[in-house]
């Protein structure tokens, strides 16, 4: 006897195969299609979150990136994006004062609205408190750090975690309260270079860890707190273009120990979409899995675990 879970699941798992049937407009393709042959690990992520609201945000990004993997652009963008009004909607209601923030480079306007408007790394059921420790890895300009800081009401501990020494100065002048670690997080310890993967662009938040070798200094998070003499962490943010998986892999202890709160990113990598959630589950099953979408394209996808 199928089971409801099983059931969902089955659900679904059809209601992508059908939404590929709908938009392959040009036959099959002669090169790989990540996410339409992942389908069976999309529907078990979407089985794995605890509310409708993720669900709804999941299954809506899931079927854009069909769309753009198996139309063209343009198509995608004008029919597939059915959190699109849900989002504008949210944005225009939400009465949070953007503050003003010093920014490194023009698209970080973007980014700040991201965080203040979209509220990207919160959720409901996943939200800092006041006294809270709280750990930013990948603090980048120190935007988020910022909002957790006024979050908490100024009395959270805040810990910014970012390996990128171009952007110290800045990250300093928006976050004075918090603790700048500058090293890079992976699940080892030992050095490494900041590479830009997209040779076309000299965005500095689009560097990440090679980790061959280098001048940066790379440690884990299960050190990082021991180093640092906490005896408790209560959220931690993860952002670290693509090296989330890693990351998590190296806070395997703290997880199990203090059970913190989480927001991973959870779209740089193609297979971020199971293998986060599924990581998360492995690691402490007691964990609750939330979704949240917080832009209008492919980016700003957020897990959370409670």
């Amino acid at each position: 006897m199928i089971n409801n879970t099983q059931q969902e699941y089955i659900s679904v798992l059809k209601i992508l195969q059908d939404f590929v049937k709908k938009v392959w407009i040009d036959g099959k393709p002669s090169y790989p299609r990540f996410l339409v042959d992942n389908l069976e690990n999309l529907s078990n992520t979407y089985i794995l979150l605890g509310d409708g609201e993720s669900k709804f945000w999941f299954l809506e990004r899931v079927k854009f990136g069909l769309a753009l993997e198996l139309t063209s652009k343009e198509i995608a963008y004008k029919n597939y994006r059915g959190w699109q009004d849900k989002l504008a909607k949210f944005w225009d209601s939400n009465n949070q004062v953007i503050p003003k923030l010093k920014i490194f480079e023009e698209p970080d306007g973007n980014t700040i609205n991201e965080v203040y408007l979209s509220q990207q790394y919160e959720i409901e059921q996943c939200k800092v408190s006041k006294n809270d420790i709280i750990l930013d890895c990948g603090a980048y300009c120190g935007f988020a750090s910022k909002y957790f800081f006024e979050k908490t009401l100024g009395t959270g501990k805040i810990i910014a975690v970012e390996p990128n020494r171009e952007l110290h100065g800045v990250l300093v002048q928006n976050a004075p309260f918090a603790k700048v670690v500058s090293k890079g997080l992976s699940s080892k310890s030992g050095w490494a270079s900041l590479i830009n993967p997209n040779k076309d662009t000299n965005c500095a938040i689009a560097k990440k860890l090679d980790m061959n070798g280098g001048t940066i200094e790379v440690t884990t998070i299960d050190d990082l707190i021991k180093d640092l003499e906490l005896n408790n962490i209560d959220f931690i943010k993860v952002d670290v273009e693509g090296a989330e998986q890693d990351v998590i892999a190296g806070a395997v202890n703290i997880m199990k120990t203090y059970k913190p709160k989480l927001a991973i990113s959870g779209y740089h990598r193609a297979d971020d979409f199971w293998a986060i959630p599924n990581l998360l589950k492995e690691i402490e099953p007691s964990y609750k899995i939330y979704f949240k979408h917080s832009s209008f394209d492919l980016h700003e996808s957020v897990f959370f675990a409670v």
